[in-house]
């Protein structure tokens, strides 16, 4: 990818974070807290609440249950 082209999707992504900022109640968004947004690809917290069950309660996520039923309508169908 190119500077120029790396340059643009920079930009895109942190008028992308001002508008994240906005919704999340911060009307006027320093650079820092741009940075911050962007940085972290517009996720707002990793709480126990909003992120990965396996990491916190040691839970599958939703993707890995549904596989796992699939496989076994798939064995029982065999």
């Amino acid at each position: 990818m190119s500077l120029e082209r790396r340059r643009q999707e920079e930009s895109r992504f942190k008028t992308k974070a001002k508008k994240i900022a906005k919704s999340w109640g911060i009307q006027e968004a320093d650079e820092k807290n741009i940075g911050r947004i962007y940085s972290t690809h517009g996720k707002s917290c990793s709480c126990y609440a909003c992120g990965n069950p396996r990491k916190y309660n040691t839970e599958k996520t939703l993707k890995e249950i549904t596989s796992e039923k699939n496989f076994k309508k798939d064995l029982e169908n065999l």
